[in-house]
């Protein structure tokens, strides 16, 4: 089954959060603020777990789908030290 990272847990990264696990989708989420992230895996149970950073969840998943709240946050998420494309192996499409 495909894993879906959510990089955003706020109101819309939630919503999709549980709408995804309501349909049986294994997540993997992963916040600005790890509590947050953290909080959102224990209320959905299941095969939903919190990742420390952006990077980790994308390392483990097939899917991003990333959910902040402006640019700023985008180019914070996407070019920090532990976003997404860290996480993505080499060989991967979404790593180039």
């Amino acid at each position: 089954m495909t894993t879906v990272a959510i990089l955003g847990t706020g109101r819309m990264g939630g919503a999709m959060a549980r709408a995804l696990a309501r349909a049986g989708t294994p997540l993997v989420l992963a916040n600005r603020s790890p509590e947050k992230a953290q909080a959102l895996a224990a209320d959905l149970g299941g095969a939903t777990r919190a990742a420390a950073t952006a990077a980790e969840a994308a390392a483990a998943a097939d899917v991003i789908i990333s959910m902040v709240a402006d640019g700023a946050a985008v180019d914070a998420l996407y070019r920090g030290p532990d976003g997404p494309a860290r996480g993505s192996p080499p060989h991967h499409p979404r790593a180039a």
